[in-house]
């Protein structure tokens, strides 16, 4: 698969699936959410293609259907990439602490005005790279020096955490 193809939620989804079999629809969104706005630091652009929108419980992505059936290309690294972090960031909240975390970020509070109006309001990909730029603000500059250094070999941080040990090899020099 060339790095040019945007994924699908669906096929995000799956991969999310594939760490945490069983996750419940409630956080398989978030999770997205989450994925979406890293990746949007790392990489520059989206990781899956349909638009995320505020809903009751958080984030949604409205054109995702649970039971949608994923693409047969393997998903680019960058998205798995995120896709572990994301797990690692969040995955131990409760769904209700998750929730709350998310309505309390600047995307949410943005495509709200401030939770005041809430429904099918989308939460912009800039708000997102902003948010998570902030988040994360040594995000790009780790991926920059991750690149330099790996001489087009894939990088492939799978296990959780990963991002924090890339963090003090390449950030603490």
């Amino acid at each position: 698969m060339g790095q040019d193809r945007v994924a699908s939620a669906a096929e995000v989804a799956q991969e999310i699936r594939r760490h945490l079999p069983g996750v419940e629809d409630v956080r398989l969104h978030k999770l997205l959410y989450y994925v979406q706005g890293m990746h949007l630091v790392w990489q520059g652009g989206p990781a899956f293609a349909e638009a995320i929108e505020a809903a009751d419980s958080g984030p949604v992505v409205a054109q995702f259907r649970p039971d949608g059936h994923a693409g047969v290309e393997p998903l680019a690294e960058s998205v798995r990439n995120m896709v572990v972090h994301a797990i690692a960031l969040v995955g131990d909240m409760s769904n209700r602490a998750l929730i709350a975390a998310i309505r309390d970020e600047y995307p949410w509070r943005e495509a709200t005005d401030e939770g005041t109006n809430i429904c099918g309001q989308e939460i912009s990909r800039e708000s997102l790279a902003a948010h998570f730029g902030r988040l994360s603000p040594d995000l790009s500059t780790l991926k920059e020096r991750v690149d330099a250094r790996r001489d087009e070999r894939p990088f492939v941080p799978d296990p959780p955490g990963a991002i924090g040990t890339l963090r003090s090899q390449y950030l603490s020099a």
